[in-house]
């Protein structure tokens, strides 16, 4: 029972709003009805019915159906003809064509009889009056404003054939059939029974049907949405599940004033450590301590709905049970609403579990329409493999039936009643879904293509929102299907965000990591089957009777903010798909906070991915692997540095100058250096197999990690936010160590002997020099007579023998009684005279140009890089943007597409390998375009070496106490303050190969590696042999009090003997390091080695595992390539010409900056444009610290130094600034060109824009590439 109620009362409603729509109305708000006026939207205010028409009126709640019209519109008075604006009439004898909205005209009197409106108020009809005439009307009444008849009878102005009568007449009603009162004439039209005649009765005093309250047989009946319900059955839901809470509806996801909140929506909003804006997903959150507004609304649907439906399904009746379902499906199916539960826990009981699906995994309850899955885990329903589909990425499936690259969907729509409704066409004709099973009763649509249907949805929920009368829409329940190779239609899951169970959210499954999410997330979920695109009633109040009350708008509006169709890859067969899944997050809004301004930011995303459970178990283990490889190679190379750098404590007067960097942080350098390294080349080789392998396939192989689980991509975001990290705590570290760097410049030029008296004589003597203790074995007797020439030539004396220390020749270089460089040790003796008051300066009779123009060369050369930055950030920029090459790293399986590519966002691991490897390419371009010129051309720093040849000169580094490098700059003639043509001569000579070897070999070796032992003392002239680092200690500990003197002066200059001291300082590191090196020369064949491979590869020391601390002699290993000296510069260190040190961390730390940006930003001239600048600033800082660095050392005023900058070339700024202006004003005006609607002029309203189809909205509605 119950059916027929149902159905006639859903037939009146439908019957009477047929009736409503034929006819003009101006809608009216709540504030202008009460004054008893209608809102006019045109003019935007309250205006009374009499404009309209002078015989208007505003139609009340309480009018009923005589008058037509619903409440709060305008129509004509009763006894009027009623004709919409433009229509042909007729009221009397002449038709008139009606004005302005609609026209009234009064029924004239015809032959002195008073004709009256038809009941559709298009003419008038005379009334029919004849005495003794059964038919007979009692005449015009001005009571009813039309014809009356007796008690009992109801008026007929039609025939049988709907032709109208020449008069109305009156017909007796059988007993119950006079919709009119029992005890006196009315003017009520057809005889008619009650719509249910067991259940109805007539009320004597109207006429109107009403529930049997009084039955004889004591079955009474009580009124429950339109329908009459036992009264027993209403006691047995409404003790167990009552109305009064069942109606009462809350909403936990407004957005109001939180509209950025929800803005980019739960998928793809958050993109690994990527946050749009504020958490999208806190407003979701049950424990949200933001939420300051959940309104609970008494809801006149569920008021009106829930006791008729719930009856009528306990009873078996179909469209009934329908209609509780959807219920649920408007509460969200929450299980602790009360509809749910009446459904759940009582209809439910009892009912056995049936497959509901036509193939695969789909079950439900048995003659229950199906909402939830039924028996089966969430993984299984998401793992569903009953579609048969072979899915392709590529264009062309090759003509084979079962390979597609496009899906087709299917939606069925229902009412909110339960029967079937219609979508809308979409290009196919519609079906009927009910052929499919009695369980479903519906209407279907096919959907062509994904994007169909994200227009289709997205079109749906911004009509709702655009249009304020659109609130009103009832809100229809959809259901998703998608149909296989042989046509079946199979559900699709659906995962709804807002679901609440047990007091929480279990479907919201992006809050955890990686590992929860594929541990347990997605084992709680709750998948559905039917859902809604906009729900208006629910939140509706007023009252039960208020749910028939159209024009009554809802307090708060809910609608689908954002939805995502996931298409999992099948993981155990090639190319094949599970059944896709769709996920829903609603939002909500109250009414009376909309605007016809109001834009709805809605979004439909699709995607196909693939678990990735075993991709991160596998990068589990790599990382593991990768973490001990870099804790294996950090720890060599900590071992190494620990064996160069031993712990002796360095003990002088005044205390250690901390004149090199401290040994922890070298053996931090190491450790952080190694790390940084290991870690990029992996990650950039993991990044790189997702883009290699995700485009060039065909077949789905392997798929990106799903963007709707944007956790996804925290592990990335987190390590290229660590290599940035580690970058700069690499390049910072670089920096101290190269401020700390210890440079000296040896002159070796003897200037005009000063001839000194007995006293103040050195001694030593003259004679041949013994080279090693002997005659060299394995050299000719040319050779070996040319090297005893060259010796005598640079030493002019005998090494003296000590088995602990290093020799010095004597202080005699040219002759008994000459001093080098006017010094033998000992200062303050006058020379002849004096300066100033001062006495004679130490370095008098020696050129200082040869110096300084050396240390100029160093200078320049000390910011300068294998690679010019504005060539590889100009490169990047060209590539990326000027060649469009960045959409390649979006979201697409092709390296080149159509507007669908441009449509899909940048992946960030796609991003990382792309740019990273553009980036590498550009650098390898430029140092084998750096080798090649090497060739034909030279390289700057083998040229620096021969400058140092030419000038005489030669430079000492010790970047550590122990550990250094050499540039053996000696002049093989012993002179380099020679004019133009000796120069030329003597180069000439060496171009003959009849010069002098510039090394200190005969093989000429120029550069060297040093290891000092820490105990190394060098035997100085007229004094006790000097230890080599406490001696230079004591000397710049000197140095630095000149200077403090200095600038505590005012004004800060130098006096006379503040020169002279600068002057001693000089000579004396001068005289420590020319006897080292002279004892070096003395003893080349125990000092000088050369590296085996095994030392060069692994960085092994001298003496093995005792390091510096086991040698007995320094080590200076020959350099052949002639550049590792340079790693002292911003050059850095490097492994066969790719840089290594200074220069690849600082390399590094541009890119992970053009990353950064890249990645958050999405800008490649912002990225460019902040890298080219870290790199400029960080070399424009080097270059100034260490040419003061560097003027410090080599004890030279640091104004003759000039240059050293990095070669910034001003014009890069503005072809990057120029290049980003050009694209902004493109990008502008292809947006202007596309999207009219922004710009002024015919500037079109929101809510059109939001109806018209434009790329303007592809922001949020763009799909995910592979849809």
């Amino acid at each position: 029972g119950g059916g027929s109620i149902l159905a006639n009362a859903a037939s009146d409603l439908a019957a009477s709003e047929e009736g409503h729509a034929q006819w003009p109305a101006v809608t009216a708000n709540a504030d202008c009805t009460s004054q008893g006026l209608y809102f006019d939207p045109t003019v935007q205010r309250c205006l009374s019915c009499k404009d309209v028409n002078v015989n208007a009126e505003l139609i009340s709640p309480a009018a009923g159906a005589e008058q037509l019209g619903a409440a709060g519109q305008c129509a004509c008075k009763r006894g009027f003809v009623q004709c919409a604006g433009g229509d042909t009439c007729t009221a009397g004898a002449d038709p008139f064509k009606a004005e302005g909205i609609f026209e009234c005209r009064a029924c004239p009197s015809v032959e002195g009889r008073q004709t009256a409106p038809s009941q559709d108020r298009s003419r008038c009809i005379v009334c029919f009056k004849q005495d003794g005439n059964a038919d007979s009307t009692l005449g015009f009444s001005d009571q009813w404003n039309d014809c009356l008849c007796p008690v009992g009878h109801a008026l007929v102005e039609r025939s049988e054939t709907g032709e109208y009568l020449s008069a109305k007449i009156c017909v007796r009603c059988a007993a119950g059939m006079a919709p009119g009162p029992s005890a006196q004439p009315s003017a009520v039209y057809h005889c008619r029974p009650c719509p249910d005649v067991e259940r109805m009765e007539r009320d004597p005093a109207t006429g109107d049907c009403a529930c049997r309250s009084k039955s004889p047989d004591g079955l009474n009946f009580i009124e429950q949405g339109g329908a009459c319900i036992a009264v027993a059955d209403y006691q047995l839901v409404n003790d167990r599940f009552p109305v009064s809470s069942a109606k009462m509806v809350t909403f936990r996801d407004l957005i109001d004033n939180r509209e950025s909140w929800f803005r980019d929506g739960p998928f793809g909003g958050n993109l690994g450590i990527d946050v749009a804006g504020d958490n999208t997903l806190d407003v979701l959150r049950l424990d949200d301590a933001t939420r300051v507004d959940t309104p609970t609304v008494s809801s006149s649907t569920v008021e009106w709905l829930y006791m008729r439906c719930g009856v009528g399904c306990l009873h078996g009746n179909a469209t009934a049970c329908e209609c509780i379902s959807n219920l649920c499906v408007l509460m969200l199916y929450e299980d602790s609403a009360v509809v749910c539960r009446f459904l759940t826990n009582f209809l439910y009981e009892g009912k056995p579990v049936v497959n509901l699906a036509s193939r695969g995994k789909g079950q439900g309850l048995k003659g229950m329409p199906w909402l939830f899955y039924q028996g089966q885990f969430p993984t299984q329903i998401v793992t569903d493999p009953s579609l048969q589909w072979k899915f392709t990425l590529s264009n062309k499936p090759g003509g084979r039936s079962d390979v597609t690259n496009t899906l087709t969907f299917w939606l069925a729509k229902y009412s909110l009643g339960g029967s079937c409704a219609r979508l809308g066409a979409l290009g196919r004709p519609t079906r009927s879904l009910c052929e499919f099973g009695r369980h479903v009763d519906g209407a279907v649509e096919p959907v062509l293509r994904v994007a169909t249907l994200r227009q289709q949805l997205d079109h749906e929920v911004q009509r709702a929102l655009g249009e304020r009368p659109e609130v009103r829409a009832k809100s229809d329940i959809l259901d998703l299907f998608i149909e296989d190779t042989d046509g079946t239609l199979l559900p699709v899951p659906v995962r709804i965000l807002n679901l609440i169970k047990d007091q929480r959210r279990p479907n919201l499954n992006f809050d955890g990591s990686v590992w929860q999410h594929q541990r347990s997330d997605v084992a709680d979920d709750v998948l559905v089957r039917r859902f809604t695109l906009c729900d208006s009633v629910s939140g509706r109040g007023g009252g039960k009777n208020t749910f028939l009350d159209t024009d009554h708008l809802p307090v708060v509006f809910r609608f689908a903010a954002h939805m995502a169709m996931e298409v999992p890859v099948r993981t155990d067969t090639d190319g094949q798909i599970y059944v896709p899944v769709l996920s829903i997050a609603y939002a909500e809004k109250k009414v009376a906070q909309l605007s016809s301004s109001d834009l709805a930011q809605v979004s439909f995303k699709a995607e196909y991915s693939m678990a990735t459970k075993t991709y991160w178990t596998v990068m589990v283990v790599f990382i593991i692997l990768v973490c001990l490889f870099i804790l294996f190679w950090s720890g060599i190379r900590m071992y190494l540095a620990s064996c160069r750098y031993p712990n002796i404590p360095l003990i002088v007067p005044g205390g250690d100058l901390n004149m090199f960097m401290p040994k922890f942080a070298i053996l931090l350098l190491s450790f952080f250096s190694t790390g940084l390294s290991v870690l990029f080349w992996f990650h950039w080789t993991m990044a790189m197999y997702w883009l290699v392998v995700f485009k060039a396939q065909d077949a789905p192989f392997l798929l990106l990690p799903s963007a709707l689980q944007g956790n996804q991509y925290e592990p990335h975001d987190v390590l290229m936010t660590f290599l940035l990290s580690l970058s700069i705590v690499c390049v910072v570290l670089d920096f101290v160590r190269h401020m700390k760097v210890f440079i000296f410049l040896v002159d070796w030029e003897r200037g005009e002997p000063l001839k000194l008296s007995g006293s103040q004589s050195a001694g030593g003597g003259g004679g041949s020099l013994p080279v090693g203790g002997g005659q060299r074995s394995g050299l000719s007797p040319r050779q070996q007579l040319m090297l005893q020439q060259q010796q005598q030539q640079q030493f002019g004396g005998q090494f003296p023998q000590n088995a602990g220390q290093l020799g010095m020749p004597a202080a005699s270089l040219m002759g008994q009684g000459v001093l080098p460089f006017g010094y033998d040790g000992q200062m303050g003796q006058q020379q002849g005279g004096a300066i100033d008051g001062v006495g004679m300066f130490a370095d008098m009779g020696v050129s200082a140009w040869r110096t300084i123009f050396v240390a100029n060369q160093l200078n320049e050369r000390l910011s300068t890089t294998r690679t010019l930055p504005y060539v590889t950030w100009l490169g990047m920029v060209a590539f990326l943007e000027g060649l469009h090459w960045k959409n390649a790293a979006r979201w697409y399986p092709r390296f080149a597409g159509n507007e669908d590519m441009l449509s899909a966002q940048f992946n960030p691991f796609i991003q990382f390998a792309l740019g990273t490897s553009i980036w590498l390419a550009i650098l390898l371009a430029q140092l084998i375009v750096r080798r090649v010129a090497s060739i034909f051309f030279g390289n700057e720093h083998h040229d620096f070496v021969d400058v140092c040849s030419v000038a005489n000169v030669s430079v000492f580094f010790l970047d550590e106490p122990f550990h250094g490098y050499y540039i053996h700059g000696k002049a093989p003639g012993g002179r380099g303050d020679l004019c133009h043509s000796e120069i030329a001569n003597q180069l000439l000579k060496e171009d003959k190969g009849i010069g002098l070897p510039r090394g200190l070999t005969l093989d000429e070796c120029q550069t060297f590696e040093i290891y000092l032992p820490p105990d190394l003392s060098v035997q100085i002239s007229g004094s006790a042999p000097a230890h080599l680092r406490q001696t230079l200690c004591q000397i710049f500990g000197g140095v630095n009090a000149t200077l403090l003197t200095m600038a505590n002066r005012r004004p800060a200059k130098p006096e006379p003997q503040d020169i002279a001291e600068m002057s001693v300082h000089r000579c004396r590191v001068q005289a420590l390091i020319d006897a080292m090196v002279h004892a070096v020369m003395r003893r080349s064949n125990d000092v000088v080695q050369h590296p085996s491979a095994m030392h060069w590869f692994w960085g092994r020391l001298p003496q093995g595992g005792g390091g510096v601390a086991a040698l007995r002699h320094p080590i200076f290993w020959k350099d052949m390539r002639g550049l590792s000296w340079a790693s002292c510069l911003a050059y850095g260190a490097d492994f066969n010409g790719f840089p290594t040190g200074l220069e690849w961390h600082l390399a590094l730390l541009e890119l992970l900056c053009f990353q950064m940006c890249w990645r958050f930003q999405g800008s490649i001239y912002l990225a460019t444009a902040v890298a080219f600048l870290v790199n400029q600033g960080f070399l424009g800082l080097y270059g100034y610290c260490g040419r003061l660095r560097l003027a410090h050392t080599t004890l030279i005023n640091p104004m003759f130094l000039v240059g050293g900058h990095p070669r910034t070339q001003s014009t890069v700024y503005a072809v990057v600034f120029l290049a980003w202006l050009i694209h902004k004003i493109v990008e502008a005006a292809f947006e202007d060109a596309l999207c009219p609607e922004r710009t002024g002029g015919d500037r079109a309203s929101d809510a059109e824009v939001l109806r018209r189809p434009s790329p303007c909205l592809e922001e949020s509605t763009s799909i995910l590439p592979g849809a």
